[in-house]
């Protein structure tokens, strides 16, 4: 996890500075300032309340808050609601609580350590393959996404209003 991080801070601090100083090769400051605004733009659309997981017969979603340490941190906190609540569903997180989360090198990615509460073998690595206004379908979703994982499996995301979950993240309404 840590390794994932450290790159991508690397990245994004070598790139800054090659901007920064006009030093750097041409190539390494014309992509710094885009490569930076690409992530910026990532990490506002991550920030919030998503549903994430596949609908199906049976769905299995489960809630995620993502929230940086501070604005335009690519690390922050990451609060699990399994989603056992929900009508028709079974967790795709089978557990809840508080994680973290980092932006990894690859983009459009988000690197979840979940909490300790979580088993072993959950799918680290989540990428927004894209981003598209949400249909009537979960009610009151104000993005929606599709995603991937490392393993290959691909998810549907719902971006949801702070309002959608307690601000302990106890309970979220159900959409569904």
């Amino acid at each position: 996890g840590s390794a994932a991080t450290g790159g991508a801070g690397a990245s994004a601090g070598g790139g800054a500075g090659g901007a920064g100083t006009g030093g750097g090769s041409s190539d390494a400051g014309a992509d710094a300032p885009s490569d930076a605004g690409v992530v910026e733009t990532f990490l506002a659309q991550l920030d919030g309340i998503w549903l994430i997981g596949v609908g199906a017969n049976l769905n299995h979603y489960s809630w995620a808050r993502f929230r940086s340490d501070k604005p335009g941190d690519w690390t922050g906190v990451v609060e699990v609601l399994s989603g056992e609540d929900l009508a028709m569903n079974a967790p795709y997180w089978p557990c809840s609580g508080q994680g973290t989360w980092a932006i990894p090198q690859k983009p459009f990615s988000v690197y979840v350590m979940f909490p300790a509460s979580c088993p072993d073998g959950l799918d680290p690595e989540y990428t927004f393959d894209s981003f598209q206004a949400p249909g009537a379908y979960p009610k009151g979703a104000v993005l929606a996404a599709s995603l991937s994982t490392l393993n290959g499996a691909h998810l549907e995301g719902y971006k949801f209003p702070a309002t959608q979950c307690a601000a302990d993240m106890s309970s979220c309404q159900d959409p569904l």
